[in-house]
Order: structure tokens, then C-alpha cells, then sequence
């Protein structure tokens, strides 16, 4: 970097010498300062500072030429930093895996952070061997609201047969016992009326315990057991339980996961309580999120029983908007971390 002086130099160039060596001892210990050794080591510059003309050691110019230096390195670190904290806005300090309403393709975890509002596009297809195929197509819209609260809406479209009918209009609320991690397994509360929209209208209530844990990090765990009752008609009762359970792979942020999901239903009608329809399906569970706060989750899962239908396949393409209002914000940006 600097003109090296040789051994057989004479004493004429003495005075020289140790100018140099000044120069060059104060370059070094401003470089090698705390402040810029992280800079130095996460992004070296990719070109050397340039050394002062030969007659022009003086520690003025010196040091001017070391500050430019440390400001380029410092712009380079900058534009570097690979950001691994979650995505999206966290809710009240849960994980972004849980900070967006729905966990897979059949489960529900937690709320959304205030301000956050979740669209999806869900589809469940059940496919029988000796039964017409049906396939349920839902929108849902749900706001997340301040004291860990939530309220959503949805509409649901049915096929069977080639019959499509609206079948009801749903409304949704939940409300999370306590902030993330306060409460073991994280319990909230979810409530929903369906409001029938066919010839023959009949309305349901349905109510959910939604349970949810992070074992591991990036592996999640959530439990939904429910109880659905219509309000006239047959008085049909739905009782049961989804659990999903899954983990990264491959790709940074959390952007492809996978697991195994399950899903049990008992259903009876009000003169054949004692003779109930058992569906118990599992299988497979994959979720891709193409960016930060779009995700695509499938579950093409497998009947086990004799009700359960021979293939049911779910798939749910949903975006957040906004958020970031929970008492625990997400990762700082690059240029604000460590300040």
C-alpha cells in the first residue's frame, strides 16, 4: 500500500521513514477501530484505498483519505445486511407464521396485528367413490382490531353435482387470552354465525378453541377443536378437531414449508345422535409464499374411515395488507438496526 523503504537505505532517508510509519500506523488504527471492523469484515471494500503521493505523508492528508474510506466500506455494509427475522408484522410478539389469521390450509392460529386485514380465496374439493363430488369455494376478509381482537367475513359457494348454490354468509370474531407466549399453547377464542342463503335456509353457530405453539425455530404447531350446531332444520351437529403441524425447508424467510395436517368430524342429525358420521382424513401440507405477504398452502389429504371421503383436497391463496400495530413491531430495517 505504502512505499516500502529498504534496508540499505541510507540515514539521509531516516526522517522520511518514520513520517511514512506515522502515516501508516494511524491509517491502521482508524481502520481497525471497533466502529468499522464489523463494517470491514461483513463487506471489504472491493477497492483498496487509494496511498497518499510519494512527499505528501503528512497525517492531514492521511486522514482525510482514511474517512473517505470508511464511508465507502460503511455504504457497502449497508446494502449488504441479510435480514432474518420474520416477514410480516408480528401480533402482539407472535411469530409472522402466526400473525396472519389462518396457520395452514385447515388450521386458524392467534389474531392478526392491529390494522392488518387478511384476504383468501380458500377451495375444499372431496372427491367419493360412490358419491357426487363436492367442491366448496369460500371468500373471507378479516381486520384486525386493537386488545388482540379480530372480526372477519366470509361467503361461501358450494358444488355438487354440477348444482352450484350460495350456500350461507358467515360472520367471525376471536380474541386472544393474552399477548404471545403468556399463556401456554397461546389460547383465543373464535366464534362464527352462518346465516343460510339456499331455498330451504338454515342458519349454524360454530365455536372454536384455537390453540397454537412455535416447538422449534420456524416450526409451528396449531390445534382447532370446534362444535358447529344448525338452528333449525335437521339441528345438524358437527363436532371435531384439525391440527397441523409444519417446518421450513430450502428457502430463506420461511418461504416453503411443509408438514402433515389431519382433520376428524363427528356429524349427526337430531333423530340419529347415536349413529354418527365419522370423517377422519390425513396427509401432506405445503405452503409457498411467492413474496413477504402473499401465500399459497395446499393439503391433498387421504380419508381414513369409511364417511371420510376418498381424497379431500384444500387450498387457500390468501395476501395480508397493512399491520405492524401489535405491541411487538417486526424487524427494524438494515439501516436502523444496531443504533
Amino acid at each position: 500500500m505504502f512505499q516500502s523503504i529498504p534496508a540499505r537505505a541510507s540515514v539521509r532517508q531516516g526522517g522520511l521513514t518514520i513520517r511514512v510509519g506515522i502515516c501508516a500506523a494511524f491509517f491502521l488504527t482508524v481502520v481497525f477501530s471497533p466502529a468499522n471492523l464489523h463494517a470491514q469484515v461483513a463487506a471489504p471494500s472491493s477497492r483498496p484505498a487509494a496511498a497518499p503521493a510519494k512527499g505528501q505523508g503528512s497525517p492531514a492528508s492521511s486522514t482525510a483519505v482514511t474517512r473517505t474510506g470508511s464511508t465507502n466500506t460503511s455504504s457497502i455494509d449497508e446494502s449488504r445486511i441479510i435480514v432474518t427475522g420474520d416477514e410480516l408484522p408480528s401480533a402482539y410478539g407472535a411469530p409472522g407464521a402466526f400473525s396472519k389469521s389462518r396457520f395452514s390450509a385447515i388450521t386458524n392460529a392467534y389474531v392478526l396485528p392491529p390494522g392488518a386485514v387478511f384476504a383468501a380465496l380458500i377451495y375444499q374439493g372431496d372427491v367419493f367413490s360412490d358419491k357426487p363430488t363436492k367442491s366448496k369455494i369460500s371468500q373471507e376478509i378479516e381486520i384486525g382490531l386493537p386488545y388482540r381482537f379480530g372480526i372477519a367475513m366470509e361467503n361461501k359457494i358450494e358444488n355438487v353435482d354440477s348444482d352450484t348454490v350460495n350456500k350461507s354468509v358467515n360472520f367471525e370474531a376471536r380474541w386472544a387470552l393474552a399477548d404471545w407466549d403468556k399463556i401456554p399453547l397461546n389460547p383465543t377464542l373464535f366464534a362464527e354465525y352462518k346465516i343460510g342463503t339456499e331455498a330451504d335456509r338454515v342458519d349454524a353457530y360454530e365455536v372454536r378453541l384455537l390453540l397454537s405453539e412455535e416447538l422449534g425455530h420456524g416450526v409451528g404447531w396449531a390445534f382447532n377443536p370446534f362444535l358447529e350446531n344448525e338452528t333449525s332444520g335437521d339441528r345438524t351437529r358437527e363436532w371435531g378437531f384439525a391440527q397441523s403441524i409444519r417446518a421450513p425447508f430450502f428457502l430463506p424467510h420461511e418461504r416453503f414449508k411443509a408438514g402433515i395436517e389431519m382433520q376428524y368430524k363427528n356429524k349427526s342429525k337430531k333423530n340419529k345422535r347415536s349413529d354418527p358420521e365419522q370423517s377422519f382424513v390425513i396427509g401432506p401440507s405445503f405452503s409457498f409464499k411467492p413474496t413477504a405477504r402473499m401465500s399459497l398452502d395446499i393439503a391433498p389429504l387421504v380419508g381414513a374411515t369409511d364417511d371420510a371421503p376418498d381424497v379431500s383436497v384444500y387450498a387457500v391463496f390468501s395476501y395480508v395488507f397493512g399491520g405492524g400495530g401489535g405491541e411487538t413491531e417486526g424487524e427494524a430495517p438494515a439501516s436502523m438496526r444496531n443504533r
